[in-house]
């Protein structure tokens, strides 16, 4: 049922968190046209750098040995898994199998799209799973600020490992900055005192999620942050594969610390899946770590495009249930996040 101009703050409509009816708006299209040509000219240029014999050699490990293809599908696919567990910590009646299928999807969408249209779909779809509106909201929040902090710090105790001064100067002191920026927006959130001085429009998106993270104990955010930090050292088995198909030596640090490294730096997408900056951050980081510039690029583009492949097809394949509304989740009371009557479908 659609939301009355004059509802009163502190409600959601299913309308606030759906990601497609205004992704196209306006000009829109225009970003999504220059996202995907920027990507396409990256991927041409970085291709045209980087010498053919990389690629034939990694092509001919993967045919040689498909077993490969395991060892990045299984510890990629683990790393998931714990995320959306470490979610249904925070979100309560979420079951894991709806979380698995949702942070799926999300990836999927972040992976077709110029703009980070996963970080908005992922509420979006847990509400369709049965999950209050305000509550999906706030718990997405909470976990990508938890994502940054566990990234932040597996990087620089790998890069305190790893040889080589892969990180220096004001670079240090970016990550930080963020992460104490998204903490107090999240406090600030939380306290909700100052919020009914915000314009009504606000209030109503706001509201509903300051209660939704006043209620979240400290034991339930401790065990969701104790399950994301093994997610992300798993998300080094990606480019663990890609470097072993290139016939490239790294250690279990720089590969660790190396993929922490990029994933901090797709905060904001301009092509998909961050094609370019992703491919940018990953060989500075390998570079610095003693890796020749080439190679670091080469391994890069292959990491990052065995992530597209997992995408568009296991990720796509999991992602099936959240995208066609199958609600495997139990409901969630909504008590004050929804209208009386109103619909989360």
């Amino acid at each position: 049922m659609p939301l009355p101009m004059n509802a009163a703050p502190g409600t959601l409509a299913p309308r606030d968190l759906r990601p497609f009816p205004s992704l196209f708006a306006g000009k829109r299209h225009l970003q999504i046209l220059l996202g995907l040509g920027l990507a396409v000219a990256f991927v041409s240029a970085a291709v045209w750098a980087v010498d053919a014999a990389h690629f034939t050699s990694a092509a001919a490990a993967f045919m040689d040995q498909p077993l490969l293809f395991v060892a990045l599908a299984l510890p990629y696919s683990a790393a998931f898994l714990l995320r959306a567990m470490a979610w249904q910590q925070l979100l309560r009646g979420l079951s894991t199998v709806s979380a698995f299928s949702i942070l799926h999807a999300s990836l999927l969408a972040n992976h077709l799209l110029p703009i980070k249209a996963g970080e908005v779909l992922r509420p979006y779809l847990a509400t369709r799973a049965g999950s209050g509106m305000a509550e999906a909201a706030a718990t997405t929040l909470l976990a990508r600020l938890m994502d940054f902090a566990c990234l932040l710090l597996i990087a620089a105790v790998c890069f305190m490992l790893a040889p080589g001064d892969v990180l220096t100067g004001w670079r240090m002191a970016v990550p930080p900055l963020v992460v104490l920026g998204g903490a107090c927006g999240v406090l600030w959130l939380r306290a909700g005192a100052s919020l009914r001085l915000l314009p009504l429009p606000m209030q109503r998106f706001t509201l509903p999620i300051s209660r939704a993270l006043a209620d979240l104990r400290p034991g339930r955010i401790t065990g969701a942050a104790v399950l994301t930090l093994p997610a992300w050292v798993l998300e080094g088995a990606v480019l663990y594969v890609a470097a072993m198909a290139m016939g490239i030596q790294l250690s279990l640090p720089v590969i660790i610390g190396a993929t922490a490294f990029t994933i901090l730096f797709q905060t904001v997408h301009v092509t998909p899946g961050g094609l370019g900056v992703y491919e940018a951050a990953m060989t500075a980081a390998l570079t610095a770590a003693g890796v020749p510039v080439q190679a670091a690029l080469g391994v890069a583009l292959l990491t990052h495009g065995l992530k597209f492949a997992y995408s568009y097809s296991l990720g796509l394949l999991f992602s099936f249930p959240s995208i066609v509304g199958v609600k495997t989740g139990r409901h969630l009371h909504h008590s004050n996040t929804t209208l009386a009557g109103g619909s989360s479908t």
